[in-house]
Parts: C-alpha cells; sequence; structure tokens
C-alpha cells in the first residue's frame, strides 16, 4: 500500500499515539483487502454499543490522545433517565454506560444515539466517500444515498473518524458496485412490511450477490427502502442494491459475471405462497393482514428508530382503515 508522507508521519507518531493506532487499523485492514492507497472520507458513523470491548477500545484510544478528524454519529446505548427511573439497572451497567459515552463524547464524536443517522442528522451526498458501520446504514447510504461506504465494523469506522481516511477496497470502487443479479418482482408491494420479506427471501435466491431489481412500479418509502436493505445485509451478506428506476444510477445495468452476462434470474415472492425452496409464508400473512383470529391489536409497543413516523402513521391508517 503507497502512503503519502503525511500518512506515514501518522504511523510514525507525530500526531499522537492515539492517531497512529488508528492509521494502523486502517492501513492493516488495507493490506488484507489489496488496497492501494488510502482515500479522504467527508463522514462517518459509529456502531457504537457499550459493549465491553467496545468501550475497551474507545477508552484506549481516548486516553492515548486521539480525537476525531471528521466527528461520527453514533448508535444507541441505552436510555440512562428511562431505565433508572424504571430501577432496571445495575451499577455495573451504569458504569458501562456512562463510561462508554465519555469516551465518545471525548473522541469527539456527536452524541446523537441513532441507528438512522442517513435520515436527519448525517445524510451522506451521491458519490461521497464515507465510513459508516451499522447493518441497515451502509446498505441504504451505498443503495439509495449513492455514497460509498465499506461494511465498516464500529472499531474501524471510529479509526476512520480519527485520522479522516479509509483504505480504498470494495464498494469504494465502480466495478464492485455493479449489479450480479436481476430479479424480476412480480409481487404485490403495497405494504413497507412486504419489503423487509423480499430483502429477506433474496439471499436465500442469489447468496451474497448485488441485485437489481425490477418491475417495482410504485416509488418505494423510505421506511420501504430501510427494511429491504437491512434484510439483505442481516439475512445474509448482500451490501447493496439497486431498483430500476428508483435508486440512483451506478452502474446500474452493467452486470457483473461469467462472460459478462447476467447471473441467472431469481424471482422472490412475498405473497403467501410456497417458494421454490420450501418456504412458505402462509399464516403469517394471515395474521398481518386480517390480525389474526383476536382482531386488531389492543396495545403497540414501538422499538428503535427505525420505526419512523412515516411507518407509525401508516401503521394507523391500516388499523383504523384497512384496505378492502
Amino acid at each position: 500500500m503507497h502512503l503519502t508522507k503525511e500518512e506515514q508521519a501518522i504511523i510514525d507518531g507525530h500526531q499522537g499515539e492515539g492517531a497512529s493506532i488508528a492509521m494502523k487499523v486502517l492501513v492493516g485492514i488495507g493490506q488484507v483487502f489489496d488496497a492501494s492507497r488510502l482515500v479522504p472520507i467527508r463522514r462517518a458513523h459509529v456502531s457504537l454499543s457499550n459493549q465491553e470491548g467496545d468501550t475497551w477500545f474507545a477508552e484506549k484510544l481516548q486516553k492515548a490522545g486521539a480525537k476525531c478528524l471528521v466527528p461520527p454519529t453514533v448508535n444507541p446505548g441505552y436510555c440512562m433517565d428511562f431505565f433508572l427511573s424504571k430501577g432496571l439497572l445495575s451499577n455495573e451497567d451504569i458504569d458501562s454506560m456512562r463510561r462508554c459515552h465519555e469516551a465518545y463524547k471525548n473522541l469527539g464524536a456527536q452524541m446523537n444515539y441513532s441507528c438512522t443517522p442517513h435520515l436527519l442528522e448525517n445524510v451522506p451526498l451521491l458519490g461521497e466517500v464515507v465510513a459508516y458501520s451499522e447493518s441497515s446504514a451502509t446498505v441504504f447510504i451505498n443503495s439509495v444515498c449513492g455514497a460509498r461506504s465499506n461494511r465498516e465494523s464500529s472499531q474501524s469506522a471510529l479509526c476512520a473518524a480519527i485520522v479522516g481516511r479509509v483504505p480504498e477496497y470494495g464498494l469504494l470502487l465502480d466495478e464492485n458496485r455493479r449489479a450480479q443479479a436481476l430479479i424480476k418482482v412480480e409481487a404485490d408491494l403495497s405494504d413497507d412490511f412486504f419489503y423487509s420479506i423480499l430483502g429477506w427471501l433474496t439471499p436465500k435466491k442469489i447468496d451474497n450477490l448485488i441485485p437489481v431489481y425490477s418491475g417495482i412500479r410504485e416509488r418505494p418509502t423510505p421506511e420501504a427502502l430501510i427494511n429491504l436493505g437491512t434484510e439483505l445485509n442481516v439475512t445474509g451478506a448482500i451490501p447493496m442494491f439497486h431498483i430500476a428506476g428508483f435508486t440512483p444510477v451506478d452502474g446500474l445495468f452493467t452486470f457483473l459475471g461469467p462472460g459478462d452476462t447476467p447471473t441467472p434470474t431469481a424471482t422472490p415472492s412475498p405473497t403467501p405462497a410456497p417458494c421454490p425452496d420450501d418456504i412458505s409464508l402462509n399464516g403469517g400473512f394471515e395474521s398481518w393482514n386480517d390480525n389474526g383470529p383476536g382482531g386488531p391489536p389492543d396495545d403497540w409497543t414501538l422499538a428503535t428508530d427505525f420505526f419512523t413516523a412515516g411507518s407509525f402513521f401508516r401503521r394507523l391508517k391500516h388499523e383504523f382503515y384497512p384496505p378492502s
């Protein structure tokens, strides 16, 4: 890997021990993936977890004098005020969350505590190189925003935020962002939830290839796109997707496969019918569409910032004005 004089000086400790540690981590990752150089980033998001290893690494960098050149947004830990008011935290839990918060704050992170910074406070622009960890965020910003990030760990994203660089490999390169499998969607996707099922089924059909979906006629909501990307990245390890006519044209119809021809078409269908690989969705969709034998729910529990205001109001509409 070629390093500039400035990058080598950071490794040599000229900007402090913390920056040196961060740069060494990134260079090591780059060497593993045969990156030829480091490139600057414009944004970062770190999947803070306040687990022991996460806190240890953040404290190590902070005690070594590191400061974030690119202040990252961070994932949530847990709400201290709420859980303390319910008496649900032990002294060990309280200490763990406070230590994690202080370490990241002192490193210069933006303590927004959100899994979906790409919807509000940290929205990447088309073509920007960024360093995002968090399983739903990386696939969304690559696919929907048209920005470029590899699937960073919380540690590598934090290191990138400190030195403002990432190794150039993977999804930062044009050739690795092309569609590798064409999926013709024939199913009804009128509910955002159906995009979760589409994302759940896709890796079962095409493994970890990058899909381009055709046949989707209505513009997906942001929540639908979050649902699709999250399932692709969690059920499988698919880092991005394309939807013909809706997502940014980023090598959309350029297929990468044997002989530069499309990989055989797969047609996953999120309808209550058996799939070719014996996956049946019967029952689950009946409960969703008809509220099951017990009728509408008595209470709802809404969890995490994946459930947006748009999701909430569409759910209300569905409950009080169900489709005929």
